[in-house]
Protein backbone atom coordinates (compact mmCIF):
# COMPACT_ATOMS: atom_id res chain seq x y z
CA UNK A 1 0.00 0.00 0.00
CA UNK A 2 1.51 3.34 -0.97
CA UNK A 3 1.93 5.87 1.81
CA UNK A 4 0.83 8.79 -0.34
CA UNK A 5 -0.21 10.11 -3.71
CA UNK A 6 0.26 13.41 -5.53
CA UNK A 7 -1.68 14.78 -8.50
CA UNK A 8 -0.64 17.90 -10.40
CA UNK A 9 -2.70 19.54 -13.11
CA UNK A 10 -1.64 22.46 -15.31
CA UNK A 11 -4.71 24.20 -16.70
CA UNK A 12 -3.66 24.62 -20.33
CA UNK A 13 -0.16 24.84 -21.69
CA UNK A 14 2.08 27.78 -21.12
CA UNK A 15 4.70 29.64 -23.12
CA UNK A 16 7.53 31.39 -21.36
CA UNK A 17 9.76 34.00 -22.92
CA UNK A 18 12.91 35.73 -21.74
CA UNK A 19 15.93 37.53 -23.13
CA UNK A 20 19.51 36.52 -22.45
CA UNK A 21 22.19 38.84 -23.81
CA UNK A 22 25.86 39.48 -23.10
CA UNK A 23 28.55 41.88 -24.27
CA UNK A 24 32.20 42.09 -23.33
CA UNK A 25 35.38 44.03 -23.95
CA UNK A 26 38.86 42.81 -23.16
CA UNK A 27 42.42 43.62 -24.14
CA UNK A 28 45.87 42.06 -23.75
CA UNK A 29 48.66 44.36 -22.62
CA UNK A 30 52.31 43.25 -22.58
CA UNK A 31 53.70 45.22 -19.64
CA UNK A 32 57.20 43.73 -19.80
CA UNK A 33 58.92 41.15 -21.96
CA UNK A 34 57.77 38.46 -19.49
CA UNK A 35 54.48 39.81 -18.07
CA UNK A 36 51.19 40.03 -19.98
CA UNK A 37 47.97 41.34 -18.46
CA UNK A 38 44.52 40.56 -19.83
CA UNK A 39 41.79 42.89 -18.51
CA UNK A 40 38.16 43.27 -19.44
CA UNK A 41 34.57 43.63 -18.42
CA UNK A 42 31.46 41.62 -19.32
CA UNK A 43 27.80 42.63 -19.06
CA UNK A 44 25.09 39.97 -18.73
CA UNK A 45 21.36 40.52 -19.10
CA UNK A 46 18.90 37.88 -17.87
CA UNK A 47 15.34 39.15 -18.09
CA UNK A 48 12.73 37.47 -15.87
CA UNK A 49 10.42 34.93 -17.46
CA UNK A 50 7.21 36.27 -18.99
CA UNK A 51 4.32 33.96 -19.84
CA UNK A 52 2.78 34.82 -23.22
CA UNK A 53 -0.77 35.08 -21.83
CA UNK A 54 0.27 36.40 -18.38
CA UNK A 55 -0.75 33.12 -16.73
CA UNK A 56 1.56 33.27 -13.75
CA UNK A 57 1.17 34.40 -10.16
CA UNK A 58 3.29 34.99 -7.10
CA UNK A 59 2.49 35.40 -3.43
CA UNK A 60 3.04 38.88 -1.98
CA UNK A 61 4.05 38.37 1.65
CA UNK A 62 3.52 42.06 2.47
CA UNK A 63 -0.19 41.99 1.51
CA UNK A 64 -0.92 38.26 1.93
CA UNK A 65 -2.40 38.06 -1.58
CA UNK A 66 -1.66 36.40 -4.90
CA UNK A 67 -0.39 38.85 -7.51
CA UNK A 68 -1.32 38.01 -11.10
CA UNK A 69 1.06 38.99 -13.90
CA UNK A 70 -0.25 41.96 -15.86
CA UNK A 71 1.28 44.66 -18.08
CA UNK A 72 -0.31 47.30 -15.84
CA UNK A 73 0.13 45.44 -12.53
CA UNK A 74 2.37 46.57 -9.68
CA UNK A 75 5.04 43.99 -10.58
CA UNK A 76 4.46 43.90 -14.37
CA UNK A 77 4.26 40.82 -16.55
CA UNK A 78 7.37 39.19 -15.05
CA UNK A 79 6.39 39.75 -11.40
CA UNK A 80 9.89 41.06 -10.63
CA UNK A 81 12.34 43.65 -11.93
CA UNK A 82 15.13 43.14 -14.45
CA UNK A 83 18.65 43.57 -13.08
CA UNK A 84 20.50 45.83 -15.52
CA UNK A 85 23.66 46.07 -13.36
CA UNK A 86 25.39 42.74 -14.01
CA UNK A 87 28.83 44.14 -14.88
CA UNK A 88 31.59 41.61 -14.28
CA UNK A 89 35.32 42.46 -14.21
CA UNK A 90 37.89 40.05 -15.61
CA UNK A 91 41.61 40.00 -15.01
CA UNK A 92 44.27 37.58 -16.20
CA UNK A 93 48.05 37.46 -15.77
CA UNK A 94 50.66 35.48 -17.69
CA UNK A 95 54.25 35.49 -16.48
CA UNK A 96 57.06 33.80 -18.41
CA UNK A 97 59.17 32.21 -15.65
CA UNK A 98 62.31 31.56 -17.70
CA UNK A 99 62.01 34.17 -20.44
CA UNK A 100 62.06 31.45 -23.11
CA UNK A 101 58.27 31.05 -23.43
CA UNK A 102 58.42 27.37 -22.43
CA UNK A 103 57.22 27.76 -18.82
CA UNK A 104 54.46 30.29 -18.22
CA UNK A 105 52.59 30.84 -14.97
CA UNK A 106 49.00 31.92 -15.60
CA UNK A 107 46.24 33.13 -13.30
CA UNK A 108 42.83 34.63 -13.79
CA UNK A 109 39.90 36.13 -11.93
CA UNK A 110 36.35 36.93 -12.96
CA UNK A 111 32.87 37.48 -11.61
CA UNK A 112 30.06 35.62 -13.37
CA UNK A 113 26.30 36.10 -13.35
CA UNK A 114 23.69 33.48 -14.13
CA UNK A 115 19.95 33.35 -13.67
CA UNK A 116 18.86 30.96 -10.93
CA UNK A 117 16.65 28.48 -12.76
CA UNK A 118 16.41 26.02 -9.88
CA UNK A 119 12.99 27.00 -8.53
CA UNK A 120 11.31 30.32 -7.67
CA UNK A 121 11.05 32.20 -10.94
CA UNK A 122 10.68 29.10 -13.12
CA UNK A 123 7.56 27.74 -11.42
CA UNK A 124 5.35 30.86 -11.44
CA UNK A 125 3.05 29.37 -14.15
CA UNK A 126 2.43 26.42 -11.79
CA UNK A 127 0.82 28.58 -9.08
CA UNK A 128 -2.92 28.98 -8.46
CA UNK A 129 -5.22 29.65 -10.28
CA UNK A 130 -3.39 28.35 -13.36
CA UNK A 131 -2.35 25.02 -11.85
CA UNK A 132 -3.64 22.69 -9.19
CA UNK A 133 -1.77 20.28 -6.94
CA UNK A 134 -3.33 17.85 -4.48
CA UNK A 135 -1.64 15.41 -2.16
CA UNK A 136 -3.12 12.52 -0.18
CA UNK A 137 -1.05 11.01 2.63
CA UNK A 138 -1.84 7.71 4.32
CA UNK A 139 0.42 8.29 7.33
CA UNK A 140 -1.17 5.50 9.40
CA UNK A 141 -0.65 2.95 6.63
CA UNK A 142 -4.20 1.64 7.08
CA UNK A 143 -5.82 -0.18 4.19
CA UNK A 144 -9.55 0.61 4.31
CA UNK A 145 -11.99 -2.26 3.86
CA UNK A 146 -15.63 -2.18 2.79
CA UNK A 147 -16.96 -2.24 6.35
CA UNK A 148 -14.99 0.84 7.47
CA UNK A 149 -15.90 2.84 4.35
CA UNK A 150 -19.68 2.32 4.65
Amino acid sequence: MPSGSTQSLLLGGFGRRDVVASAYFQDDMKLTRRLTVNAGVRWDLWTPWVEVHDRQTNFNFATGQLVVASPNGPFGRALRDTNWHNFAPRLGLAYDLTGSGKTVLRSGYSINYIEDLSAGSTILPFNLPFAYNSQIVNSAGIIPDRKSVV
